[in-house]
């Protein structure tokens, strides 16, 4: 499973084998390396800002982010939130969250230029609006890891920002790159290429090209972002996440007792709200199920499961029967109930307080064989999800 959290902790892992941490463990302490302390800063800013340009621009072709519900569903729904910001009045005013959504959209995009190429004073401050930007969902949302690493390493940049007396960071890379094939400037070098490579990526897949040759560009840029930077196309609360979410329980019934039954995977309590008890030791399944399963039920509503999957639902009985039961049974079934909320009635998401589930499917697995039973109707709103979006692949076809 590879998600956005994922993608700052390599972002995070490569400013730590630049920087010299005075660990035993860090390659400067082996003098394999030698880098100066410019280059790790220089690498977490186009790391970060990479991903925040990349964020910006999937919201700005998300019609939710230009009409305020993104922001509307960011404070009210509850499946990612602390607390219940429903009676405060000015984020449910739509003309505020407008604005509130075009500005994030601006700040996010805006990071890493200014970051580079502005005069100190614009830089610290652009930096430090993103900075509450992430205290804000550190402290209010619940978003794993993510938010807090992030909060970390904008906080990094800053401190470098203020600390910079030299001017653009950007022009400072350029001019201290010489001629001498050493470890400094073969690592200024690429970092130059990687700056162009991280903007350059996720522009030509906002215009969604048709060329070929374009396309293959597109997918050699991604896949070179993706190894270096760990950076992949990024769409996080835009319409795929937000409208019609789904929210679901999951029961493990034993075979040997038609009646017993036990709730696994405690993500969500009845009113959507994250179950915080439990996630907090097994964070990374809050993470990759929350979208998994949705993308599982939606193959199974149109009778096309692919294998990818199958082997999703394998190792989820692999885990429930190490993890979450005492006594193994081989040929268990799984029942999933889901509940959806319903984005299309501002004022029901206001005023309610349980969610209502259904059965959507029970999955019975016998040795490595599978069987899947679909109920009537798992989808009793319309989803927004697109079952041939996967993350680690371009949007176009290869």
């Amino acid at each position: 499973m590879y998600t956005l959290e994922d993608v700052y902790f390599h972002t995070a892992t490569v400013f730590l084998i630049l920087a010299n941490t005075s660990n035993f463990y860090a390659l400067n302490n082996h003098q394999l390396f030698n880098f100066d302390n410019f280059l790790p800063y220089y690498a977490l800013v186009i790391g970060v800002g990479a991903t925040f340009f990349s964020a910006s621009i999937a919201k700005f072709k998300d019609k939710i982010w230009h009409n305020g519900k993104a922001i509307f569903f960011f404070f009210t729904l509850p499946y990612r939130r602390r607390i219940d910001f429903r009676k405060i009045s000015f984020f449910s005013n739509l003309h505020f969250t407008k604005f509130l959504g075009k500005f994030q959209i601006a700040l996010q995009l805006i990071l890493l230029p200014a970051c580079l190429l502005m005069p100190k004073e614009i830089a610290l401050l652009i930096a430090l609006i993103n900075l509450i930007f992430c205290f804000v969902l550190v402290v209010f949302f619940h978003f794993l890891w993510l938010a807090e690493l992030c909060f970390v390493m904008i906080l990094t940049i800053c401190f470098g920002i203020y600390l910079n007396e030299n001017g653009s960071i950007f022009f400072q890379l350029i001019q201290n790159i010489e001629l001498n094939l050493d470890s400094n400037n073969i690592a200024k070098i690429i970092l130059l290429i990687l700056t162009f490579t991280l903007i350059t990526q996720p522009i030509i897949n906002f215009f969604d090209p048709k060329n070929k040759y374009i396309c293959k560009l597109n997918l050699f840029l991604f896949k070179l972002n993706r190894i270096t930077f760990g950076l992949v196309p990024i769409k996080v609360f835009t319409a795929l996440h937000i409208e019609n979410p789904l929210i679901f329980k999951m029961r493990y019934k034993f075979s040997k007792y038609k009646s017993k039954s036990i709730e696994v995977f405690k993500l969500y309590k009845d009113d959507g709200t994250i179950n915080y008890k439990w996630i907090g030791v097994k964070p990374t399944l809050f993470s990759a199920l929350t979208y998994k399963i949705n993308d599982f039920l939606l193959e199974v509503d149109k009778n096309n499961i692919s294998e990818g999957r199958k082997s999703l639902i394998k190792g989820i009985f692999k885990y429930i029967e190490k993890y979450e039961i005492r006594k193994p049974d081989k040929n268990g079934k799984l029942e999933i109930f889901i509940s959806q909320i319903d984005t299309s009635d501002f004022n029901k998401i206001k005023k309610f307080k349980k969610l209502k589930f259904h059965k959507a499917v029970e999955i019975n697995m016998k040795n490595s064989y599978m069987k899947i039973k679909r109920m009537k109707k798992i989808f009793k709103i319309k989803t927004f999800r697109d079952i041939n979006r996967e993350n680690l692949i371009p949007s176009f076809k290869v």
